[in-house]
């Protein structure tokens, strides 16, 4: 790995963009469209999994959504 697909992560977001990449394998895919989204409770299970607190997962949850709407946008495009 050369670090070409690095990037700066703010600490306040550390958390969200580490459960987004451990989602990974949680994706939802359908034959007719493609990727459809994550599984959210697969989301849920690793929020609780990895220590995540109750008064942040909302807040996470949301982020993990945007990241998710974005990649939905890249992943069609290259279909």
């Amino acid at each position: 790995m050369d670090g070409a697909d690095d990037c700066e992560v703010w600490e306040e977001n550390w958390e969200s963009v580490t459960l987004f990449l451990a989602m990974n394998t949680q994706w939802i895919i359908s034959a007719d469209v493609g990727y459809v989204g994550i599984n959210y409770v697969a989301l849920e299970s690793s929020m609780k999994m990895s220590g995540t607190k109750k008064k942040k997962r909302a807040v996470i949850f949301d982020d993990v959504r945007l990241m998710e709407s974005i990649a939905l946008e890249v992943l069609r495009d290259r279909k």
